[in-house]
């Protein structure tokens, strides 16, 4: 492949890829700079092996995968409270309490639950597109966001106590 084709390659990936990889990035860092870096990072990646092995077909579950590990390993290399910075996107002015209560709800919740609700509902993966990155079948995606949102609502119903409680 030339130069040029390959560079074409790329760029079409990080155009179609590119914003919506920080996001899902920035819901691991909370931290939109440390976000772009990493998606960087993740097509770098892509880029080093689609040269390594050129007739390999590159999806983009291989992408996401690839992010996400990067977004653990920096969350790990990062004291706790980075968790705790809301929200993680300066551009994205939270207005409401509510909005708050979802992202600190999201982040209580298991890495695969959260990564699911977020896939699905902000990144809007289809059910088949999620079987498809996690190797699984439908059912097992359909059952696992099933048991994912009822774990959200029940948090959210945990939420709303404590603060009519109060």
């Amino acid at each position: 492949m030339a130069v040029d084709s390959l560079d074409h390659w790329l760029g079409r990936w990080i155009l179609e890829h590119g914003d919506p990889l920080v996001r899902f990035v920035g819901t691991y860092t909370h931290d939109y700079h440390a976000a772009q870096d990493i998606a960087q990072e993740a097509f770098l990646r892509l880029y080093r092996e689609h040269l390594r092995h050129p007739t390999k077909t590159l999806h983009a579950g291989w992408l996401y995968t690839v992010a996400r590990r990067l977004a653990i390993d920096y969350h790990r290399r990062q004291r706790p409270a980075a968790w705790d910075i809301l929200p993680y996107n300066t551009e994205v002015a939270l207005s409401d309490d509510r909005s708050v209560d979802v992202e600190r709800i999201l982040d209580s919740l298991r890495a695969l639950d959260r990564e699911l609700l977020l896939l699905f509902y902000y990144q809007e993966w289809s059910i088949a597109r999620l079987a498809e990155h996690y190797a699984i079948s439908v059912h097992t995606v359909k059952s696992r966001l099933h048991r994912a949102r009822e774990r959200f609502r029940r948090h959210w119903m945990k939420e709303g106590e404590t603060d009519h409680g109060a």
